[in-house]
């Protein structure tokens, strides 16, 4: 099979490839290799190449720490400066604070065991895992022909599962070519001068990405282009809308989507943990739109439908947009003294969102036309909603952060600290009996693993009777919780551990194995009898 050739990253290249030209040859390693010569010294002129790694033999394998200086050099020359992590180092064996701050961005991520490894050396498929986080922190939105099938390759079978996305999309971009023998080599070692060179292709990808914002669409107004680039800059802009027509009115679908890009970017958490339960419209399984529903982003019609291909009111958005602050624990306020009446087209506003529409306006994010009108009825075009939605998403982002300086962080109670132990675990199987990490575990197992490790010692079956008993609509971090098929305390069929946000981690079973839940799932809505409280603080 051909490779895929991409045009965009070739023209670029082409550019640089002439202004690499004036650039001086580097010449301040012990050992650097004639091909990767230019993009070394472009790395250079970028200031991206750590000065700690200036008298390395760039032959030799880069080391994870290395990798972690490169990357936040980009990082911090693209997006800004990032603030050292405040939280406890989250590895045991350094206390690096650019390693910190790459974990704390999603770039990196430690063993099982706790530790990074920072003097390791960095696996081939390791760097692509690490190139593809760093596009998506950029703000990359990857389309699906982005992604290669990879059968050029004859050793793709080699590429564990958590590095084949990010082989993929590497591949298919053009940062990563292979070896002239069609392999790709994925578990050997990273050279420095590989990790530069390759890393250089993934910066000028991006840059020449970001700068195609009009060519990304098929309309695209100049009034609106500045806040489409930003929105894509923060990867808020759904997959779906790109190579559209930004001038025509967005769906419901879309903007639900957009609103739970937000939610996640606001909540550092991309919910990919969270299998997703079962439908609430019956008019739709696209899982973006199940999920905002569950965590309370949208609602749908009185008949059971949701209608994601229909155009969206203004008034809709109103509403859609106070659920995303809602989400985020935005204290709502219906300010009443804002008079909708005293706008020429006030009294059209639906009563379901008139609070809303006081909201938006007291906050200044809601500024209504040049005539004074809110528009309610109206629809809104795709570059419309974008622009509103960003005044939203940057009013929420600062409250957060001066609320956040007003309270210092707090050392992790101990049933925090007993949920994030627990979500160690999640992806774990599921074994009949067993208790361990060794041997999996069955769903008692698990909670009584878990309680072990802080010092509790339950029953190994009979968890209904720890602890002390309180009411399912009360359930705090840490409560166990009990299921029957039968509803009844007789015929204790499953028990589970409650990680707070309405979601709940078990063993499921031989298929799932440990896995987390939401609380609305059918499952718990009919099985869920009994809650005991183990840690109270």
């Amino acid at each position: 099979m051909k490779k895929k050739v991409n045009v965009r990253i070739l023209s670029i290249l082409c550019v640089i490839a002439v202004c690499l030209s004036l650039i001086p040859v580097v010449g301040a390693y012990t050992g650097v290799s004639e091909w990767a010569e230019e993009s070394i010294a472009a790395m250079e002129e970028l200031g991206l190449v750590p000065e700690r790694m200036a008298d390395n033999d760039l032959r030799l394998p880069i080391t994870r720490e290395e990798m972690c200086y490169v990357v936040m050099a980009a990082y911090e020359k693209y997006m800004g400066e990032v603030d050292a992590p405040e939280e406890p180092e989250p590895f045991t064996d350094t206390q690096d604070e650019v390693v910190a701050k790459a974990y704390g961005l999603g770039l990196v991520s430690g063993y099982p065991d706790g530790t990074f490894q920072p003097d390791a050396a960095l696996t081939r498929q390791e760097f692509f895992n690490l190139c593809h986080r760093a596009l998506l922190a950029f703000g990359w939105i990857p389309a699906q022909e982005d992604f290669s099938d990879l059968e050029e390759f004859v050793d793709k079978a080699q590429i564990a599962d958590w590095a084949l996305e990010s082989t993929q999309a590497m591949v298919g971009i053009g940062v990563v070519y292979g070896k002239s023998d069609n392999t790709i080599v994925p578990r050997q070692d990273t050279t420095s001068e590989e990790a530069l060179a390759l890393f250089y292709r993934t910066y000028t990808y991006m840059m020449q990405w970001d700068v195609d914002v009009k060519d990304s669409f098929e309309n695209v107004s100049d009034w609106a282009a500045e806040n489409v680039a930003e929105m894509m800059r923060l990867a808020l802009v759904p997959s779906t809308l790109l190579g559209t027509d930004l001038t025509a009115s967005i769906s419901r679908g879309d903007m639900c989507r957009m609103a739970l890009l937000a939610y996640k970017k606001v909540k550092d958490d991309d919910l990919s943990y969270m299998e997703i339960p079962e439908s609430p419209f019956s008019d739709t399984e696209d899982p973006d739109i199940i999920l905002g529903y569950y965590m309370g982003l949208i609602s749908g019609f009185p008949d059971g439908t949701f209608r994601p291909e229909d155009s969206i009111t203004r008034e809709q958005i109103f509403a859609i947009t106070v659920n995303f602050l809602r989400a985020l624990d935005y204290p709502f306020d219906d300010n009443r003294l804002i008079d909708l009446d005293s706008y020429p087209d006030g009294a059209a506003i639906n009563e379901y969102a008139r609070p809303a529409t006081r909201l938006l306006l007291s906050l200044g994010i809601l500024q209504g036309s040049t005539s004074g009108e809110l528009m309610p009825r109206s629809e809104t075009s795709r570059q419309e909603a974008m622009s509103f939605f960003l005044r939203a998403y940057h009013y929420m982002v600062k409250y957060l952060d001066d609320l956040y300086q007003d309270f210092q962080p707090e050392v992790p109670s101990e049933a925090q600290a007993l949920v994030d132990f627990a979500l160690n675990y999640v992806g774990y199987p599921y074994t009949w009996g067993g208790t361990s990490p060794e041997t999996g575990f069955d769903c008692t197992g698990l909670v009584y693993y878990v309680y072990k490790q802080f010092g509790y010692t339950l029953h190994r079956t009979h968890q209904w009777e720890d602890g002390v008993e309180v009411p399912i609509t009360d359930l705090q971090l840490g409560d166990i919780m009990i299921f029957s098929s039968t509803g009844s305390m007789d015929n204790i069929t499953h028990v589970g551990l409650y990680i707070g946000d309405d979601l709940f981690l078990h063993a499921a079973n031989t298929n799932r194995g440990v896995v987390v839940d939401s609380v609305f799932s059918s499952y718990c809505q009919n099985g869920l009898v009994s809650a005991r409280r183990i840690i109270f603080e």
